[in-house]
């Protein structure tokens, strides 16, 4: 069951999880691109960040690795 929605998810990325090809929208890996590559940048000049702060998560993200 899990390898199944792998393997459909997978495709559904590739875009060959449908026979039907959507000419209206984009979809699976296409609509991903797109959001990774035109609104996400947008969104992350948007957000303010403290420096001190950042770092301090930062060191104690790397401590809980090892």
């Amino acid at each position: 069951m899990i390898q199944q929605l792998q393997s459909d998810f997978e495709r559904t990325i590739e875009g060959s999880g449908s026979a039907q090809i959507n000419t209206m929208e984009l979809s699976g890996g296409a609509k991903i691109n797109r959001l990774f590559h035109e609104r996400f940048p947008f969104e992350i000049v948007k957000m303010e960040f403290d420096e001190k702060e950042l770092r301090r998560e930062i060191a104690f993200a790397i401590r809980n690795i090892h």
